[in-house]
């Protein structure tokens, strides 16, 4: 796999990770509130309910868990160079604006910023991000697979689609993430 490519993946992802896991968390609530309230529930429904709520718990874990790797390898790195990629990636601010609160010149961030990424894509590893346990994380995640498509050149779209997660009636739907966040995730190619 493009350690590279993994490395943009995740950073891109940053900000919205803790956003999605509360959406999620909403979700469940909503849902499972509905359940308890209906009355005219019968065990096949509620089973439904029971493993659509499963599923979309094991999905946030799975994001929980990436977000736990994408700190430590951040934690693990030089303080000037993780201090660019969280201005960069969790704070959404362009090179140009980085250049101009620091008084560093344009190309110098943005050597600094490819370099950060490159130094974070290798810490991924020693924090004990595999290719195999990110292709876990991907595998049920297809709005990940397409920022990391994009990033390896395999996707030609500048703009990824969103997440996707709704319950109703039992089945997890996958087009609906704007409702639940009103966010776009746009990718910053380096």
């Amino acid at each position: 796999m493009n350690r590279t490519a993994i490395g943009k993946t995740i950073l891109n992802l940053y900000s919205n990770l803790e956003y999605i896991c509360d959406k999620i968390d909403s979700e469940v609530n909503s849902t499972t509130n509905i359940m308890l309230k209906s009355t005219n529930s019968y065990f096949g429904t509620v089973l439904n309910m029971y493993n659509a709520i499963s599923n979309v718990i094991y999905r946030k874990s799975k994001l929980v868990n990436l977000k736990i790797y994408l700190e430590q390898a951040l934690s693990a790195m030089p303080t000037d160079l993780a201090s660019l990629l969280y201005l960069r990636y969790k704070d959404k601010f362009s090179a140009k604006q980085i250049a101009a609160f620091t008084g560093i010149n344009i190309r110098a961030i943005e050597h600094k910023i490819s370099y950060s990424t490159k130094v974070f894509s290798n810490n991924l590893i020693h924090v004990g991000l595999t290719d195999e346990k990110f292709l876990e994380i991907m595998n049920n995640e297809n709005w990940i697979k397409k920022i990391y498509f994009y990033f390896c050149g395999l996707c030609k779209e500048k703009e990824t689609t969103t997440c996707e997660i709704k319950i109703s009636n039992g089945i997890i739907t996958e087009n609906c993430i704007n409702r639940l966040t009103n966010k776009e995730y746009r990718c910053f190619k380096i």
